[in-house]
């Protein structure tokens, strides 16, 4: 968030207390600065957990929840989303896309891209992700996180690998 790492995509993997920390750590700061936050998961299940525990952290007007079947608060600055929906919303038109003002998107469970089955929307994801936007990829299992730095780095923006 600061100027040393403007530009910057965090990828963040390892034990759970880390990364979960490290992205509630990063939903606080832009709300502070006054910018939304997606954060994203592969099921329904999780995400609703999530915004029950968001709202619980940041307050109910904050915090919107986005599902194939619930849209709650869509316009709140932090948005917990599935990983498909936010993918059908970034090949949206932009006037009717809610993603304005996203300074980033967290993708939790990140080891889902390795999936055969579904990890082509993550790798939309990441490609299709407005540039201005900092990509948080959090998994507790990515056995290859420097080629996904690597891969972050050449089809976004420069990114880093914060381990924990």
């Amino acid at each position: 968030m600061d100027d040393d790492n403007a530009g910057r995509v965090a990828s963040v993997g390892s034990y759970i207390g880390g990364f979960v920390c490290a992205a509630g750590w990063y939903v606080y700061m832009a709300m502070a600065l006054g910018q939304r936050v997606v954060y994203t998961t592969p099921l329904k299940a999780l995400s609703n957990q999530k915004f029950g525990d968001f709202q619980r952290q940041f307050g109910r007007e904050r915090v919107g929840l986005l599902t194939g079947d619930t849209s709650i608060n869509r316009d709140a600055d932090v948005l917990l989303m599935t990983t498909e929906v936010f993918r059908n919303m970034l090949l949206q038109p932009e006037s009717d896309n809610p993603l304005a003002r996203v300074s980033a998107v967290v993708l939790d469970e990140f080891h889902y891209m390795n999936e055969p089955s579904r990890g082509t929307v993550w790798e939309e994801c990441c490609i299709l992700c407005p540039p201005s936007a900092r990509i948080i990829a959090l998994s507790a299992t990515m056995s290859n996180a420097n080629k996904i730095v690597d891969w972050l780095s050449t089809i976004h923006r420069p990114t880093r690998l914060i381990a924990s």
